[in-house]
Parts: C-alpha cells; structure tokens; sequence
C-alpha cells in the first residue's frame, strides 16, 4: 500500500469517527466544522492538497484555508498567527517553542510521514547515482564541472537548481553539509514544479526536489513529473538498503498545530507514520558519462 493510500485511509477513518461523534453545523466551530487555517511546505502541496479535498469532501461545513509556501514562511506565518496548523519538514527547534512558550502557547507537533531530497536530472542524461562524498563536494563549491563527477562527460558546468532557497529541501541540504551560503551555480526557482521543468530544458542541470513529487507511481501527477526527469541515485556507503535513506537527508514530515480552541485542529491531521515509497534507481557502482 503506498503514502497517498495510507494517508487517505486515515484521514477517512477520522472524518468518519470525528462525523459520527460530533454534530456538524453550518458556520459553527467543531471537531468536523468551521475554519481552519493551514500553512504547508510547498514541497508536499501535491500530497496535502488531495488530503484536504478528501476532508472537505467528508465534512461539508469544513472550510480549510490552504496556502503553500517556503518552510521558513510557514514557519513565520505560525509564529504570527497568520495560521493555526503547518505541515513543514521539520518540528519546531528550541527557539520557537520557547517564543510560543513566551506567549502561553503550546504548540502540538506529531511526525506523520518521512520524506527526502530527491536529484534528478535531464531525461536524456544517462548517469545514474552519485555518491554523498561526490554531493557534498558539488554544495561545498569544491567541484563544478560534471567531468570532475563522470570523467569524459561532456555537459560542462554544473547547475544546481533549488525550489526556493528557504525551503526545506535547501535547508536539508545546508545542514547536512554545513555550509550557510550555495556556491554561484547553485540558484533556485520558484517551486518543484519550476525545478522539474528547467531541468527538463537543461542538460547540465540537477534538480533538487522533495522526493513525494515523484514517488507516487500510481498518481498521473507524479507520473507527468517523472516522465520529464530521471532521478539521480544517492549512494551513501555507510548506509543504503532499499528501506532507508542516506543519512542527512531524509527528513520527518511533521504536522504542528496551535491550538486556541476545541475546532478542526484536533481531526484534521494528515496520516500516522508513513514512509514515501522508494523513488530512485536501486544502487549500481556503473556511472556513464554524459
């Protein structure tokens, strides 16, 4: 059973417990009633658009008012109360729960899926892996041509394309590699969506994107997104099995709520645990220049 089923199962049981139990009323605030508004990491709008149709589609007076952005302006946007629900790739660090803490507040926070950075390159492009040691050398601007990677490939300079540079997929990357600033060929677009369709135009380009835009091989979504990519394999040598990722970079997919009153914040939580099914290449130590 894949992410978006189990996801869609659970949010299912919810509704239909939370209907059950609770009496739905129009413009009344309640477990299946009412407004909330939700922040989510631009990263898993695909995955967390479905999950609030579904949820919408089972309360008919619930209203969630959706808004995709950078993880760092979901955050700050929960700070500020613009929102009372995030879903971001990360649980809040010491120094927002202690602000939270500074106004009474509570925040809740629960893992509900693990995610990670996916690479991927032009489709035309043959290379499948890359090893972590030969990435971290691309985020620390030690390599930026591609034969310094593949020996006799002839795509020139390296292009390293981010969604935004405050997202989570830029920041995972940053904080495995302990750098504060991106060499100069390394820039952002304006989404994952952007980066798919500029590599998709750029041989010597590499996309850096959360793995649930193309994981879902039974959503015609994700299915678009890959058909116009090919993912580039991570080898990590101290740990890869067809079950886990390289360390660092993935990441729990957390759902944090503020929460002021007994309303929608307490029923809509997207799923329990769940693992993004494995998307990329299995390990091979051939690499093919290109």
């Amino acid at each position: 059973m894949n992410n978006r089923h189990i996801f869609s199962i659970y949010l299912l049981v919810i509704a239909v417990m939370s209907a059950c139990n609770v009496a739905q009323e129009k413009n009344k605030e309640s477990f299946t009633s009412g407004k909330l508004r939700l922040g989510v990491d631009e990263s898993y709008s695909l995955m967390m658009d479905s999950q609030v149709f579904t949820y919408t589609s089972l309360n008919k007076y619930a209203e969630i008012e959706i808004s995709h952005k950078p993880e760092a302006d979901v955050i700050s946007d929960l700070l500020n109360d613009s929102i009372q629900s995030a879903v971001i790739g990360r649980e809040l660090n010491a120094e927002e729960l202690a602000f939270f803490k500074s106004k009474n507040r509570s925040p809740e926070s629960m893992i509900i899926a693990h995610d990670g950075v996916a690479l991927v390159l032009h489709p035309e492009v043959m290379d499948t892996t890359i090893t972590l040691e030969q990435l971290q050398d691309i985020i620390q601007g030690k390599d930026s041509l591609w034969s310094q990677i593949y020996p006799g490939s002839q795509r020139g300079k390296i292009q390293v394309v981010f969604d935004n540079q405050k997202s989570c997929n830029a920041r995972t990357l940053r904080e495995k590699f302990g750098v504060e600033t991106f060499p100069s060929w390394c820039f952002s677009q304006r989404s994952n969506e952007e980066v798919i369709e500029y590599v998709s135009q750029n041989k010597n380009a590499m996309g850096v994107i959360s793995l649930s835009w193309i994981s879902d091989v039974e959503d015609p979504t994700c299915r678009k997104y890959r058909s116009m990519i090919r993912p580039l394999g991570i080898i990590d040598p101290q740990m890869w099995s067809n079950l886990n990722w390289p360390a660092g970079l993935s990441r729990p997919m957390s759902s944090t709520r503020v929460i002021l009153f007994a309303g929608m914040c307490f029923t809509f939580v997207p799923a329990k645990e769940a693992r993004l099914a494995q998307a990329l290449p299995t390990t091979s130590s051939e690499k093919r220049g290109s």
